[in-house]
């Protein structure tokens, strides 16, 4: 690909500060349980949006988002009372296309929780470590999700060493209420288990021309 000019590195510039500040803003209405805030940064009219979790599966649609970011979450928070959830981002890696049009960004995420346990009423602390996986399209001259990866790397009572159980997850997860995925996720591999062998995944975001030529894996 031919060099970038000064006029088009800082356009670039400009471009990346907005998807930044679109990953911030989910972070904070993440954190402040504002789940429904959250549909509103993923394309509205945009074929293809789906949230993919490499425990739960993967949620296709803004139907889809809906289920995960407010339902899942819902579920999670109960009435919300000593709920937390932070899960900050950071090793931040972005691409944006040269035809301006997608970009693909990953970043590790060391995070917490405080759930509230379905058994026993009591609120539970959880390590919640993964990556973040995201292609954002530009919709309307204004950045939005599109593909959403959230691929778990564990999960563990903050108390319980990761290496003491495999595959430690909370009871949460195995909560028949959770709504159903439209499929598997793409990343189910991920968690980690005393089996597990660490490899570079997801992939990291190469420079690209155009979405349809570079990821032909979606």
């Amino acid at each position: 690909m031919r060099e970038l000019t000064d006029i088009e590195k800082g356009v670039q510039a400009y471009e990346m500060q907005e998807i930044k500040n679109l990953m911030a803003r989910y972070e904070y209405y993440h954190t402040a349980k504002q789940h429904r805030a959250t549909l509103g940064l993923f394309a509205q009219h945009t074929p293809g949006v789906f949230i993919d979790n490499s425990s739960l599966g993967r949620y296709e649609g803004l139907k889809g988002v809906e289920e995960f970011f407010v339902k899942f979450h819902e579920l999670l928070d109960g009435d919300k009372k000593g709920s937390l959830c932070i899960h900050p981002i950071t090793t931040e890696l972005l691409e944006i296309a040269r035809d301006g049009q997608t970009a693909r960004g990953l970043w590790i995420s060391p995070g917490m929780e405080t759930r509230i346990s379905g058994e026993t009423g009591k609120l539970e602390a959880y390590w919640v470590w993964g990556k973040y996986l995201v292609d954002f399209v530009k919709e309307d001259g204004v950045w939005k999700f599109w593909h959403f990866y959230i691929t778990d790397h564990f999960q563990c009572e903050y108390h319980t060493a990761w290496t003491e159980k495999d595959e430690v997850k909370g009871e949460v997860l195995d909560n028949p209420l959770i709504p159903k995925p439209n499929g598997p996720s793409q990343y189910p591999g991920t968690v980690y288990s005393s089996a597990h062998v660490e490899e570079l995944v997801p992939p990291l975001p190469e420079p690209y021309e155009t979405f349809d030529k570079a990821w032909t894996h979606i």
